[in-house]
Parts: structure tokens; C-alpha cells; sequence
């Protein structure tokens, strides 16, 4: 296990477990931005039972609130359709 490690590492830059939660962290990304689910959904479907936990890690991340960043994603649609509208 601990040679699985050192391998790991070292083709890829990060730990097993940092690179799960990478995983993890960027299917929540993807299913916040789709708006169909809440943060708490979000967390629970991508594999965290604790959503203040999920939360940390996410802004630790993405340096953004998983709140903020479905805000962020919402402007981004809305900015679209008025756009496309114009054209």
C-alpha cells in the first residue's frame, strides 16, 4: 500500500486520497452548475456526508462558496439567453 502510494505520487503529483477528493470536488463543480441541485444534493452525491466539510474543502479549492459558484454559473446562463436573444 505504501509503495502504491510513492508510485502514485509520483507519476501524479498528488496523493491518492487528494486526487479522489479532486474527483470528488469536480463532479459536485459540474452538478452545481447544472442547477439542479442543492448544495447539500450536490455534497451527498458526490460522496461527502458532510456538507460543512464539503464546503470547506470546496472553497479551499475553487476559492469560491459552492453557493457562490452556482450563483456565479446562474449569471453566466442569464447572461447567455440575453445575449443570444439580441443576435
Amino acid at each position: 500500500e505504501a509503495y502504491f502510494r510513492k508510485i502514485f505520487k509520483k507519476i501524479n503529483g498528488i496523493s491518492p486520497q487528494q486526487y479522489i477528493m479532486n474527483l470528488k470536488l469536480e463532479f459536485a463543480y459540474h452538478l452545481l452548475g447544472s442547477n439542479l441541485y442543492t448544495v447539500s444534493e450536490a455534497a451527498h452525491k458526490s460522496g461527502f456526508e458532510d456538507t460543512k466539510y464539503f464546503t470547506r474543502a470546496f472553497k479551499k479549492k475553487y476559492n469560491i462558496g459552492p453557493k457562490q459558484a452556482q450563483l456565479n454559473f446562474n449569471s453566466l446562463i442569464s447572461e447567455r439567453k440575453t445575449v443570444e436573444k439580441e443576435v
